[in-house]
């Protein structure tokens, strides 16, 4: 998956060092995010086939996808954060030791994490006769996701867009857009594509 956010100003509310309230406002421009999942699945199709050595085949239920290793990389051109505190009607910029700066060329990778996905899964194509048990597959499938894969990570739960550094370190880290409050619609899986595959006919010949 690749996501881009426009050049805009993304804000939340969060506690600064001294327990105060503020508005977190990060400005991002050229926030790009690859990321990339493996998963193994449990289809459970149902399938029609015409007779004969060659075959025109339709399969149509679904899959249970499990997915492993997410990872995501982020990398921006330019991120600026300051702070706004109501109670004072006032915005704090340039000021590295509360975290608020701006940097530049920034890239790292985020923590993700991802939930089971169930799919609705098609597939058609012709299949060829390779022996009597043994038969090869061509065709297409699509798999359309029913649920939201977007797991929430604990430890960044309800957290900005990039960390914020409330000691003035200097580390600033961005979350991921799978982590952070931009992402409001769902997150599902869709997938399609061709595919070749062997078949066993385990059936016994009459």
């Amino acid at each position: 998956n690749k996501a881009s956010l426009a050049n805009n100003t993304y804000a939340s509310y969060l506690y600064d060092s001294e327990n105060d309230l503020f508005e977190y406002r990060v400005k991002t421009t050229g926030y790009k995010e690859k990321s990339h999942f493996y998963a193994a699945s449990i289809p459970v199709l149902i399938q029609y086939r015409t007779k004969g050595n060659t075959q025109f085949y339709v399969n149509a239920g679904g899959r249970v996808f499990f997915p492993f290793s997410p990872k995501a990389k982020v990398t921006v051109d330019q991120i600026e954060t300051t702070g706004y505190y109501p109670d004072f009607n006032a915005e704090l910029n340039n000021m590295p030791q509360h975290g608020f700066t701006t940097s530049n060329n920034l890239s790292n990778n985020a923590d993700t994490k991802l939930k089971v996905a169930f799919t609705l899964s098609a597939e058609t194509g012709v299949s060829f006769k390779l022996s009597e048990t043994l038969r090869l597959y061509t065709g297409l499938y699509v798999d359309y996701g029913l649920n939201n894969m977007q797991k929430k990570n604990q430890e960044l739960a309800n957290q900005a867009l990039v960390s914020y550094d409330a000691t003035g370190s200097g580390t600033i880290k961005a979350n991921g857009l799978l982590n952070s409050n931009e992402i409001k619609d769902k997150t599902n899986l869709l997938a399609y594509g061709a595919q070749i595959k062997l078949g066993f006919d385990l059936s016994k010949k009459s």
